[in-house]
C-alpha cells in the first residue's frame, strides 16, 4: 500500500515539474559580443554603408560621416530612407512561435545636451570632423522577419536634448505607428551606479524584443515599455539590424551583446 501511495506521489510530482518548465527554454542561436573583431565579417551593410563600423576593446562602434551625407551620395541613394545607415546580422532558425532579440546600447555624454567633437574624434578617428553643435541623434534596433512586407518589430532611441533620451517602439495602433515609452530613468541609473566601471563609461541599457504567439513585447532593461500584436501567430527572424541616422554631420554610437534567443526570455528573469 505504501509503495502504491509513493508511486502515485511520484507521478503527481513529475506532472507538477513538467508544468513548471517554461514553454521555451531560451537558448542563444545567433550572437555577437564583439570580443573577436573578426566576427564583423558576418555583418552585411543595411541600406547605406556608414563611414565606419569597427570594434575596440569589445565594443562595437557605428560612425556617421561625410560619405553618407545626402550631397555626397550617388543620385539613386539620395532618398531620405538612406539617411538610416547601418549593418545587419543574419539570424539562425528559431521556434517561430517564440523568440527573444536583444542588444546593448551605450548612453554616454553625447546623448545629453550639446555634443562635443573631442569624443567623436577619439572614437571614430577615420572620419573627418568639423565643429557642428546640435542635439540630433537617433539609433534603431530592428528584427526583420522572413516573408513579411510590414514594418518589422523595432526600438528606436532619440536624443532628447538636455533631458533623458526618448525611446519609441513600433506599434501599428499607436499615433504614427510608433509608441513612446514611459521609462523610470531614475531606477535604471540607480542600478547602473552600483557598477563603478559602468558608471564611468556611461549608461549601458539593453533593448529587448520578444515574440510569442503573435504578440510583440518591448523592454528597456527589465522595464516593459510597450507591446503590440501581429496578424500572424508565427514570425521567423531574418536579420538583426543596428542602424543610425546620418544628420549630415559626424556622429557615433556604441553597441554590445547582440543576441537572438530561441524561446522567450524576459529581461531580469
Amino acid at each position: 500500500m505504501k509503495n502504491r501511495w509513493m508511486g502515485s506521489l511520484s507521478l503527481v510530482l513529475a506532472a507538477c515539474a513538467a508544468l513548471s518548465v517554461p514553454a521555451f527554454a531560451a537558448e542563444p542561436v545567433t550572437m555577437d559580443d564583439f570580443s573577436d573583431p573578426s566576427t564583423l565579417k558576418n555583418w552585411e551593410v543595411d541600406g547605406y554603408q556608414p563611414d565606419d563600423f569597427y570594434v575596440d576593446r569589445g565594443v562595437l562602434y557605428l560612425a556617421m560621416g561625410p560619405d553618407g551625407y545626402i550631397r555626397n551620395r550617388a543620385e539613386e541613394y539620395r532618398d531620405k530612407a538612406y539617411n538610416m545607415q547601418g549593418y545587419k546580422l543574419e539570424a539562425d532558425s528559431v521556434s517561430a512561435t517564440g523568440w527573444t532579440a536583444s542588444a546593448k546600447l551605450l548612453l554616454d555624454d553625447t546623448w545629453y545636451g550639446v555634443r562635443t567633437d573631442s569624443y567623436l574624434k577619439e572614437r571614430a578617428p577615420k572620419v573627418e570632423y568639423q565643429t557642428t553643435l546640435d542635439n540630433k541623434k537617433k539609433v534603431l534596433f530592428q528584427v526583420d522577419l522572413i516573408g513579411s512586407n510590414k514594418q518589422p518589430p523595432a526600438i528606436t532611441v532619440i536624443k532628447g536634448g538636455d533631458d533623458a533620451p526618448i525611446v519609441k517602439y513600433y506599434d501599428p495602433e499607436a499615433d504614427q505607428e510608433w509608441g513612446t515609452a514611459q521609462i523610470d530613468w531614475a531606477a535604471i541609473q540607480a542600478a547602473a551606479q552600483a557598477d563603478a566601471e559602468t558608471a564611468q563609461q556611461g549608461l549601458w541599457v539593453t533593448l529587448t524584443i520578444t515574440f510569442q504567439d503573435g504578440k510583440v513585447t518591448y523592454y528597456l532593461d527589465d522595464q516593459e515599455i510597450g507591446s503590440c500584436t501581429r496578424d500572424s501567430q508565427k514570425a521567423q527572424p531574418d536579420y538583426l539590424k543596428l542602424s543610425m541616422q546620418n544628420f549630415q554631420r559626424p556622429d557615433v554610437s556604441a553597441w554590445d551583446d547582440v543576441c537572438l534567443y530561441d524561446g522567450v526570455q524576459k529581461p531580469g528573469k
